[in-house]
């Protein structure tokens, strides 16, 4: 079943997150998106991917809150 994405509450803390992929590998936040799903997630969990070159793509809205820090999501 797969979770809804709850409102941001008031920013507290920045979490930066790593896929852990080989230096080679591009993950998309379409892929992110796949792989977050399969875990039941509301698609892909971080607001923002940055990807090896340094591009940036948009994930989750920001007024969404992430799902990458179990207990403080909403913070």
């Amino acid at each position: 079943m797969m979770k809804k994405m709850l409102p941001m509450k008031e920013v507290l803390w920045l979490v930066v997150h790593c896929t852990a992929t080989k230096p080679d590998v591009q993950v998309t936040v379409e892929d992110l998106d796949r792989m977050h799903a399969a875990r039941g997630w509301a698609r892909c969990g971080y607001h923002w991917v940055i990807q090896p070159d340094g591009t940036i793509q948009a994930g989750r809205p920001e007024t969404m809150a992430g799902a990458h820090l179990r207990h403080y999501n909403q913070r």
